[in-house]
């Protein structure tokens, strides 16, 4: 997926619509904590990511025109990741919150600290899924995220 964009658009606002994104995300642990018990895991998730592309098309339905060729081309595997973040990630983490106390015993601010260890899964994908290789900074990277996740996450005996 080597592929550049022809549109130009800021970097600010690729950065805010990122933050947005992340924001969004977050919601995922408070509304996952709020609905456990009352709603299935999975049922939880096709709402939520079935809902949100529906409320989403009209906005993308265009931009899906216009890279028909590029879905065209690489439809296996926009199905596979279309897959695993509703499914497997999203559903993952409501089938935790639902079948054990982790969340509900350590609290969704502290639980949504393993987020940010994302980019290390990403990058460590990214190797043997897409050939890319990973420089000492991103080493160095992936050491600083995991140290802070632990910190972040780790309950001071004063609380």
């Amino acid at each position: 997926m080597t592929e550049k964009s022809t549109v130009v658009r800021s970097d600010g606002i690729a950065h805010v619509m990122m933050l947005v994104a992340m924001l969004i995300f977050a919601l995922n642990y408070i509304i996952g904590r709020w609905a456990v018990g009352d709603t299935p895991p999975y049922t939880m998730g096709l709402v939520r990511w079935g809902g949100g592309a529906l409320i989403l098309m009209p906005l993308a339905w265009r931009h899906l025109r216009d890279d028909l060729p590029f879905i065209g081309r690489y439809w296996k595997r926009l199905c596979i990741a279309g897959f695993m973040m509703p499914f497997m990630v999203g559903g993952v983490s409501y089938v935790a919150m639902t079948h054990t106390s982790a969340i509900a015993r350590i609290g969704p601010s502290r639980s949504t600290f393993y987020m940010y260890t994302l980019p290390v899964f990403t990058a460590i994908l990214a190797i043997p899924l897409l050939g890319e290789s990973i420089g000492v900074y991103h080493v160095v990277g992936a050491v600083l995220i995991v140290i802070g996740v632990t910190l972040a996450s780790w309950k001071s005996k004063t609380t």
